[in-house]
């Protein structure tokens, strides 16, 4: 059997999301990935698209980071979810409250 990871990417920069795909696919990471910039393409996504795991931009010009994961808790507990910043924001949580914590990476890492 030949399982995809499915990645649901929430970020506005469309060459950001390229950039991920890109480094996956020379990581030799079998997935299929949907790319959302807007709350409403993640909640619809996060239903349909049943995403194993999801890296999301921390800040977007019409959603952030923070509610994307109170989302992603609410919906699907279980799931990782990866925050992919360009820096460090002073008021992204430091300590998770739920099953599925919150891991950052910077996008320069």
């Amino acid at each position: 059997m030949d399982k995809r990871l499915h990645i649901l990417i929430l970020e506005d920069v469309a060459t950001d999301a390229e950039l991920v795909e890109r480094e996956l696919r020379k990581a030799h990471i079998k997935f299929s990935a949907k790319r959302v910039e807007t709350k409403e393409g993640f909640i619809f996504e996060l239903k349909n698209f049943n995403p194993d795991l999801t890296l999301a931009d921390y800040s977007l010009p019409a959603f952030d980071g923070i509610t994307a994961l109170s989302i992603a808790q609410d919906r699907c507990p279980d799931m990782p979810f990866v925050s992919c910043p360009a820096q460090l924001a002073t008021n992204w949580p430091s300590k998770p409250s739920r099953k599925a914590p919150p891991i950052t990476c910077l996008k320069t890492d």
